[in-house]
């Protein structure tokens, strides 16, 4: 009678690899400040707050808004820097 279990260890160390090669290699999350960070979970406090007035939702939304873009902005220059510094290309 064969073994249920025998081809078990293979396709746990299969599926293991697969996951590992499934996780994104860097995340958008170091292209922003922590300052940022924490106004984006402000928003979302204000968001699921039912007793927020829209006007403080508008608020947030407006300055989470110009916050990310200054940050992401921020993140572009310096990659820009880095690559003049290298004389590399942006690519």
């Amino acid at each position: 009678m064969e073994d249920p279990t025998e081809g078990y260890d293979l396709l746990l160390q299969k599926s293991q690899a697969c996951a590992e090669l499934s996780t994104p290699q860097t995340t958008n999350l170091e292209r922003i400040s922590i300052a940022t960070k924490e106004s984006l979970e402000r928003r979302i406090a204000l968001r699921l707050d039912p007793s927020a007035s829209h006007i403080e939702q508008l608020v947030a939304n407006a300055s989470c808004s110009r916050v990310l873009q200054e940050d992401l902005q921020n993140h572009k220059q310096k990659k820009i820097l880095e690559a003049a510094e290298g004389r590399r290309s942006l690519k």
